[in-house]
Order: C-alpha cells, then structure tokens, then sequence
C-alpha cells in the first residue's frame, strides 16, 4: 500500500509539472511574451537573453508549483507528511516532469537566427538548466510551508507584472512588446515610474511578499528561523533564471533588470526578517499544540 501510494503521489507531481511547464509556455506565447523564433542581429540579442529568462523561470516554477500541488493531494494516499527523503523524491519528480519544457522550446527555436548563438542548443541548455534547478525548489515546496507559500505568491505576482505589461501591446495595431521578467513595463505605466521599475519591480515584490508571508507565518508560531526564510524561495527563482540567462551586453534592456534579480533574493528574505521583529514573539501555544508546519 505505501509503496503504491508513493507512485500515485510521484506521478500526479510528475504531471502536474508537465502540465503546468506547458500551460505557462502557452500562456507566454499566445500572448507574444515568449517569442524564440526571431530574427535578431547583434544589435537586438540582449532580446534572446530577455527571452532566455522567462524560459528558465517558466521551468522552475513548473516544478516548485508541482510539489505545492502533489502536496495538497498527499493527504489523500499519505496522513503523515513526507520526510527529507520524500520531499527530494517529489522533487526529482517535478524536476523529471519540467522537462517537457525542453522539446517546446527547442522547436521554435529552429526558426530562430541570432547572431553569434546557436538557438536550439542554447534554449535547450537553458531549459533543462530550469528543470535541474526546479528539483531543489520543488525540494523546498514539498518539505516546508513557508516555500510553498512565497513560490505560490511570487508565481502569482510575476505572471500579474508580465500581463500588466503585456496589455498595452494586445490592442489592435500596437507593435508586440518586449515584456521582460519581473519588470513592471508598457504604456500603462506612467513615463515618471517607468523609468525606475526595471530595477525596483523584482527587489519591492519580494520585499513585500516577505513582509506579508513573514507575518503570518510568525503568527502561527513558527520558529525564528522559519519566519526568516520565509521571503526566500520565490525570488530565488528570479535570481536563479537571470543567472541562466546571463547579463546581456549592454544597458538598454537586460543589465538594469539583471542587477535587480541580483537583489530579489535579498530584499524577500529582509521583508521576512522585519516580520519577525515587528511583530515580536507569539503568544505560547496551548498545550499539546504543535508549532510551524512541515
């Protein structure tokens, strides 16, 4: 029985994390965030990094939001929560199953032509770079809540940045934009704030985010330490996939945003920490209570 409730509870993750990897592409592409099939000569390549971006953030969010999922039907086949052994299982899961975004972004890169790089096996590499990454943040979601809660909440941001964004350029006769990861752009943002979002966007979501979940996670008595890693995980993913991605090479769109990636890490983990310390020491739990959640 264990056995068998261990295979339902790694397949549904395995899938959840193809589904999800493929849905996000689809979203990406319909809506001309995602565009691997241009033509960029050396003046416009700092587009394909912008590009690479969103294609590694997409794969490991596919795999960290797999284990948020398998691990709300564990219940069903497991009562006891999943160890460290479990959670890395569930993780190589995801991982596994992020892989589908690898031949869906290889293929329409064949139509690519940018100078200087090969798009297939760059988007390739890339991508599966995002799923091997996806294990240890799926790793994260399957074994602590407060992982499960700030992926869950900076996926949900990123995306709203990214449509927020996008929307200007959807009306009839605008050109496409060219939306980049974690900034706040488009027409519908004021001249006077856009020209700062490129570095703020990422480092004030995640401060924010860290803020908020950092609160409740201390109001429900979780240790110090939980609370303190609470605004971690989520704009990891960010650092993570600028890294993949690269700088670019020059300061017109990739280097400002870049940088900001660089911070996000830093800026969620402080918001976490001032939650701490603001709102103090919890009341004692009652007795036979238990404390924080695996």
């Amino acid at each position: 029985m264990a056995f068998r409730s261990w295979v339902k509870l790694l397949a549904t993750t395995f899938t959840a994390a193809a589904v999800v990897g493929a849905g996000q592409l689809g979203i990406a592409y319909g809506l001309g965030i995602v565009r691997l099939d241009q033509d960029l000569d050396i003046t416009l390549r700092d587009q394909w990094t912008s590009q690479l971006a969103w294609v590694a953030w997409i794969t490991m969010t596919a795999a960290a939001v797999a284990a948020i999922i398998g691990t709300g039907f564990r219940p069903r086949w497991r009562p006891q929560p999943v160890g460290p052994g479990g959670a890395l299982a569930m993780g190589l899961a995801a991982g596994a199953g992020a892989l589908a975004v690898l031949p869906l972004t290889m293929q329409p890169a064949r139509s690519a032509q940018v100078d200087g790089v090969q798009p297939v096996l760059v988007i390739g590499i890339c991508a599966a770079l995002g799923a091997a990454a996806g294990i240890f943040a799926a790793w994260a979601a399957a074994a602590k809540a407060v992982a499960r809660w700030n992926l869950a909440a900076l996926t949900v941001l990123v995306w709203t940045v990214g449509l927020v964004s996008v929307a200007p350029s959807l009306l009839p006769g605008r050109t496409p934009a060219a939306v980049r990861l974690g900034v706040l752009d488009g027409s519908l943002i004021p001249p006077a704030i856009a020209e700062h979002t490129p570095f703020l966007t990422m480092p004030t979501l995640s401060l924010l985010a860290g803020l908020v979940l950092g609160w409740v996670a201390r109001g429900r008595q979780m240790s110090l330490f939980a609370v303190a890693l609470t605004g971690l995980a989520g704009p990891a993913l960010l650092t993570v996939a600028y890294l993949i991605a690269g700088p670019g090479s020059s300061t017109a769109i990739d280097l400002t945003p870049y940088w900001a990636a660089m911070t996000a890490s830093g800026a969620g983990v402080l918001g976490s920490v001032l939650a701490a310390i603001v709102r103090g020491t919890p009341e004692p739990a009652p007795d036979g209570a238990v404390a924080g959640d695996p």
